[in-house]
Order: structure tokens, then C-alpha cells, then sequence
């Protein structure tokens, strides 16, 4: 009983009654749960965010793979096409090499003809 009897004389010191302590109390009950509410809303905010985040920067690397797969592509399809330009450019040089060989195995028979043939049998035919 002293010791409350000195709380009673302290908190009427301060300004404080009891029946402001215990209404304080109260408030403080009260704004517990919506404190809990806030709590939980926020706690649901950033887990939103982060999922939004995440969903960004998946597709984020989605789109960057799609560009080195489109990049890796077109590589492949201009060595490709460089590949068969070459190719063509090597038969085409063949070709030409194949028609100078003939061009000058003509002009070689062209000339052993033009002084008639060059075999025997050929003078003895000629010679009759």
C-alpha cells in the first residue's frame, strides 16, 4: 500500500493520473492490431515489388538472349553465304582454268593441221 501510495504521489507530481495512464494503455491496445495491419500491407508492398523486380529482370535476360540467339543467327547465315561465294568463286576459277587448257589444246591441233597430218598413215593416205 506505501508503494502504491508513492506511484499515486509521483504521477500526480508529473501531471499523470491514473486515469490517463490506463487511457493510455488502452490506446495503445487499440492501435496494436492496426499497427499489425500496417505491418503486414507494407511487408505485402515490397513483396510485390520484389516480384515485379524479379519479373523485370527475367525478362530482361530473356530479351538480351533473344538478341545473342538473332546475333549468333545472322552470323552463321553470313558465313554461310560466304562459304558458298567462295565456293562459287573457286568453280569459277576452275571453270576458267578447264576452258584456257582446251583454248590451248585447240590452237596446238589447229596448227599441226594446218600443215597437214603429222603420223605416217596419214601421208600415205594423203600421198594416194
Amino acid at each position: 500500500a506505501a508503494a502504491q501510495a508513492i506511484a499515486d504521489e509521483r504521477r500526480s507530481q508529473s501531471g499523470v493520473s491514473p486515469i490517463a495512464v490506463q487511457t493510455s494503455i488502452n490506446i495503445k491496445t487499440v492501435t496494436k492490431p492496426a499497427a499489425k495491419e500496417s505491418q503486414i500491407l507494407e511487408k505485402e508492398r515490397k513483396a510485390k515489388l520484389q516480384y515485379e523486380k524479379q519479373l523485370e529482370e527475367r525478362q530482361r535476360k530473356l530479351k538480351e538472349q533473344k538478341q545473342k540467339d538473332e546475333q549468333r543467327r545472322a552470323a552463321v547465315e553470313e558465313k554461310r553465304k560466304q562459304k558458298i561465294e567462295e565456293e562459287k568463286e573457286r568453280h569459277e576459277a576452275a571453270l576458267h582454268r578447264t576452258l584456257e587448257r582446251s583454248q590451248r589444246l585447240e590452237t596446238r591441233q589447229k596448227r599441226w593441221s594446218w600443215g597437214g597430218s603429222v603420223t605416217p598413215d596419214s601421208e600415205s593416205k594423203t600421198g594416194k
